[in-house]
């Protein structure tokens, strides 16, 4: 499933329970610091590990988290990692640091739902652009068996990456010019097949007029 990480002050969770209330109805998995206690576990290593294991991080950048240091340290752990993300910045507020030059979603508070549906419809996107398949879930959407396509990534044919469990996981644009390849090959040969067809049934013709003939 679709993770995601809010990185925000502990000032903010009013706003933070609307958005994760949001992205559960289109079922996306959020992790928010606050609902997942789990105590005698250093808060460092369970922000790291929910990071590491988050497809995107959404930052809400208020008055209250522009200030937090947490924010920040994870911020720039979220830019290590090379997860995309999304500020969310309160109006009246900058980017400012290792966000600076990236789009950002506006937030007014008087109007808070308008900058959360816009928040909504670019997760929707991004998680629709990062969807990737299993070895399996791929050869069933191309026609293959199992061992072929993992002959394919060996050979290079097919571009994979490895999660973080060390399983090989394949796009969805790769799945999709696979597909529009395999579409090619099947109307050529269909095209071959069509024109052999056509030269036996010349032939035949040409073989009945040589038998009037004689």
């Amino acid at each position: 499933m679709f993770k995601v990480f809010i990185s925000h002050s502990t000032e903010d969770l009013e706003i933070v329970s609307i958005i994760s209330n949001r992205l559960k109805l289109i079922g996306v998995d959020v992790y928010v610091a606050e609902f997942y206690p789990e105590p005698g576990k250093a808060l460092s290593d369970k922000v790291l590990d929910n990071l590491k294991s988050s497809d995107c991080v959404i930052v809400l950048l208020t008055h209250f988290g522009a200030k937090s240091t947490w924010v920040q340290q994870e911020i720039g752990i979220a830019k290590t990692l090379g997860k995309p993300i999304i500020p969310l910045l309160e109006k009246g507020l900058s980017v400012k640091g290792v966000l600076e030059g990236v789009e950002y979603i506006q937030l007014d508070r008087k109007n808070a739902s308008a900058a959360v549906e816009r928040l909504i419809e670019s997760i929707r996107q991004l998680r629709e652009k990062l969807i990737t398949y299993s070895t399996s879930q791929a050869a069933k959407l191309l026609g293959v068996s199992f061992i072929t396509i993992k002959r394919w990534i060996y050979s290079g044919k097919i571009s994979a990456t490895k999660n973080s469990s060390g399983w090989y996981r394949i796009s969805k644009d790769e799945i999709g010019r696979l597909q529009a390849e395999s579409k090619k090959r099947a109307r050529r040969s269909q095209l071959g097949e069509n024109i052999i067809d056509l030269v036996k049934r010349k032939r035949i013709v040409y073989l009945r007029e040589l038998q009037v003939c004689l």
